[in-house]
């Protein structure tokens, strides 16, 4: 059986749910690991991180971007192991890998500015949003800066930013929530209410936009419904990463 069809056997079973037999095809093809092509350690490495084996997923997808350094997939995948793990830091340099192969790859320059945010690196998250609009002026990559700017502070340029995406696409609810987040940071408390309240009214349900919700019924003295929006969101969210300690900050 030649590679192709040992990948498709493979990846039918974990279609399938079954893992083991997947695993089973793959390392029964090859026995010796090191010896497995790219493609054969980059599926292995998907079993595994679904087998809650994310470490093992990291050291295989590493094993395949030594066999084939050029496979974009394989710094993109591995770039997302090292974030789920919460190394944010590693995380980025392999999307900036991945990027220096295709920087078109679709999504990956947000994914680059969100993850540099996580790591701390606000620099980096900045240069990634622009470079983003510079490709493609969405309404989401103008969210993305307006994030990164409001990281350090720039409520200014942050609410510019997300003027800037609600110009393109007025509907877009990522934008419409950054312009909301911007205009708390430049004290224009009533206006970030009726985003929030808007986009809550439509379905929306984010940890991030019960934190700003209530902070923004906060700013205006409302604070009954601001502890009862911060209540809803701790049931709702009961292990939200920061959710509790960001309610907490708000709550003194």
């Amino acid at each position: 059986m030649d590679t192709d069809a040992i990948l498709t056997e493979a990846e039918s079973a974990l279609r399938g749910g079954d893992l083991n037999a997947a695993e089973a095809v793959l390392t029964r093809s090859w026995p010796d690991i090191a010896k497995m092509p790219g493609d054969a350690l980059h599926l292995l490495a998907d079993i595994r991180f679904r087998s809650g084996k994310a470490a093992d997923a990291e050291s295989l997808l590493r094993a395949a971007t030594k066999v084939e350094p050029d496979s974009q997939r394989h710094h993109i995948a591995l770039g997302h192991t090292l974030a789920s793990a919460g190394n944010f830091k590693a995380a980025c340099e392999s999307y900036r890998r991945a990027l220096q192969i295709n920087e078109a790859w679709p999504g990956l320059l947000r994914t680059l500015s969100q993850t540099a945010l996580d790591a701390g690196d606000l620099v980096e998250a900045e240069r990634a949003a622009r470079r983003l609009i510079d490709t493609a002026p969405t309404a989401m990559a103008w969210s993305a800066l307006s994030s990164a700017l409001r990281a350090q502070a720039k409520g200014a340029e942050a609410l510019a930013a997300a003027d800037e995406g609600i110009r393109l696409e007025p509907n877009e609810r990522s934008v419409q929530h950054s312009r909301g987040a911007s205009l708390l940071m430049v004290g224009r408390a009533a206006e970030a209410l009726t985003i929030f309240q808007e986009l809550v009214a439509n379905g929306v349900r984010e940890p991030v936009l019960s934190v700003n919700h209530g902070t923004a019924l906060l700013m205006l003295g409302r604070r009954s419904e601001a502890d009862a929006v911060f209540d809803d969101a701790l049931k709702r969210w009961p292990h939200a990463p920061n959710l509790r300690a960001q309610i907490a900050a708000r709550r003194r």
